[in-house]
């Protein structure tokens, strides 16, 4: 038995999710009687509803004036801590745009119930920023995560 069902949000239409006809999922070497799901999401639509309803969210356009900076810092924590503690660390900074997790890693060089994570983040400057500006911003998010307990890799 198909089921599909809307996807609605303020009663507009944003998608839908569907089951796969059990042949078609049989066909793609699975079991008849699992279930697998497709979802279909517009994305433009989720957009225009979240700025139409103000949610706090404003637009952000990049242009060619714009200094854009990717770096890339490692750091080792305890391993029982959470590195969420450090992206929010670094979102609170205000030149720093973005933020990623590139990398984990435990091993014995890091040492007992330690572990490494490496973030990769964007600043993002008005074209004029010096590099001694740059490594400022990086001296700055150094500090400011080492506040948590983390400690930069590499010291």
């Amino acid at each position: 038995m198909l089921q599909q069902t809307t996807l609605l949000v303020d009663e507009k239409e944003i998608g839908l999710i569907a089951t796969i006809h059990p042949q078609v999922v049989h066909m793609l070497g699975r079991e008849q009687d699992q279930v697998i799901a497709v979802a279909e999401i517009s994305l433009s639509t989720v957009e225009d509803l979240l700025f139409t309803q103000k949610q706090g969210i404003t637009r952000t356009y990049e242009s060619l004036q714009d200094q854009l900076v990717w770096r890339e810092l490692s750091f080792v924590l305890d391993q029982q801590d959470n590195y969420g503690i450090i992206t929010d660390t670094l979102h609170d900074i205000p030149e720093i745009q973005m933020v990623e997790l590139i990398d984990l890693y435990a091993g014995e060089q890091l040492g007992d119930n330690k572990k490494s994570i490496t973030i990769r983040f964007k600043l993002k400057g008005d074209g004029t920023w010096t590099t001694d500006q740059i490594n400022a911003v990086m001296q700055k998010a150094i500090k400011q995560v080492e506040k948590t307990g983390a400690k930069l890799r590499g010291e």
